[in-house]
């Protein structure tokens, strides 16, 4: 995904591990990757000529650290990501951790908050390690992180149970998807996650954009970003809801803009649905078979039984008490605590299963509005 990314900008993209890196190691993987995939992102995003590089290697461990009793081998890891990108001042460097910071031109900070590396610093404190930084203006800048990490026996079993019951498909005459958002990074997401599944998908880059696509592609639905250039998300609804041949054409909003007030609003305008940014599969798949009536054709496990996400209305929720628990979790910003209390009772009470695994996969995200509503919709149906 990051190569494809740099290579859309003409930027080299190069990875270097060790020779004698072990085939698996024992990680959170959702956690891992959050981090190395911001780190990667702003390398990519910040760099408009050059390479950037992610090398990782094993280093020797150190006495102090000798003392781990499991069976499986310890070793120390280092992660690291570098880019020949805009750099930062010692001055920047200093703040480029703290929430809501980040460095770089004006346009290049309009595409984000700067708080993944907040959240990516406390993802690496967590498993031991430390995130740090070094750069040079107009010169480049290095992220790295030290974690040690048990190595990994039988990976290959874990994988293939991870991908057994995944959608491949389905069933009836191919479906044609229009997607409007000015990044193409978001655009790309949604192209590689439709296509494989035979949908026919069309990209825009504005409003304006995708009228003209619409009028000539005809979808069966829509999927569009807010805020875009020449003409936004709102405007682009409400002009496209306008025309008789797509008054009943299915509208998804799919913005970073998690608020009521924007849900209001994109309602208002005569959206359909809302999926929050970074766009989930899962969420996203429960909006196509809602608003396309869709029938997945879905992969089978060993034991001949399909695995596949249940329909929202089949979600069966914990006590009210519980949910207030799992809201306070949230508003207190303990996303983790959440996310283990989340699979702790998935665990005792199998029937509150998809519930909790739906709360736990939002928290591993760090969607926290997106949690808030999940719970909330749950809890006032109690009252």
């Amino acid at each position: 995904m990051c190569r494809l990314r740099a290579e859309q900008k003409g930027v080299e993209f190069e990875f270097l591990p060790d020779a004698d890196l072990p085939e698996g190691i024992i990680a959170d993987e959702k956690r891992l990757r959050q981090v190395l995939l911001n780190l990667l992102g702003n390398a990519i995003k910040f760099t408009e000529q050059g390479k950037v590089s992610l090398v990782v290697k094993s280093q020797p461990l150190p006495e102090s650290a000798k003392t781990h009793t499991s069976p499986h081998p310890l070793r120390r890891f280092r992660f690291q990501v570098t880019d020949t990108g805009v750099g930062m001042t010692s001055d920047q460097v200093k703040t480029v951790f703290s929430p809501f910071e980040q460095a770089g031109d004006v346009k290049k900070q309009s595409e984000g908050t700067g708080l993944g590396l907040s959240i990516s610093q406390k993802i690496v404190s967590l498993m031991g390690g430390e995130l740090e930084a070094m750069s040079e203006l107009a010169q480049g800048s290095t992220f790295w992180f030290d974690v040690d990490l048990p190595e990994g026996h039988n990976w290959i079993e874990a994988a293939h149970r991870q991908a057994q019951g995944k959608i491949v498909g389905y069933e009836g005459s191919p479906k044609k998807i229009l997607v409007v958002d000015d990044g193409w990074e978001n655009r790309s997401i949604l192209v590689h996650l439709l296509n494989p599944l035979g949908f026919e998908v069309t990209e825009a880059e504005n409003g304006e954009e995708g009228l003209l696509r619409a009028a000539a592609v005809r979808p069966d639905l829509v999927i569009t970003d807010l805020m875009m250039p020449v003409m936004d998300g709102l405007e682009f609804i409400e002009r496209l809801r306008k025309q008789p041949e797509f008054s009943d054409v299915a509208v998804l909003v799919s913005s970073a803009s998690v608020s009521l007030a924007s849900q209001y609003q994109t309602s208002q305008a005569g959206g359909d649905d809302f999926i929050p940014k970074p766009v989930q599969a899962d969420e996203l798949f429960s909006a196509l078979r809602k608003h396309l009536d869709l029938v997945w054709i879905v992969e089978q496990t060993e034991d001949g039984q399909t695995d596949i996400t249940p329909a929202e209305d089949q979600i069966v929720p914990p006590p009210a008490a519980t949910l207030m628990r799992f809201s306070e979790l949230a508003a207190n910003g303990d996303i983790f605590g959440l996310a283990d209390e989340a699979r702790q009772l998935a665990d005792t009470e199998p029937s509150l299963g998809p519930f909790c695994r739906k709360l736990a996969d939002l928290a591993d995200n760090f969607e926290i509005p997106p949690i808030q509503d999940f719970i909330h919709r749950y809890y006032d149906s109690h009252l």
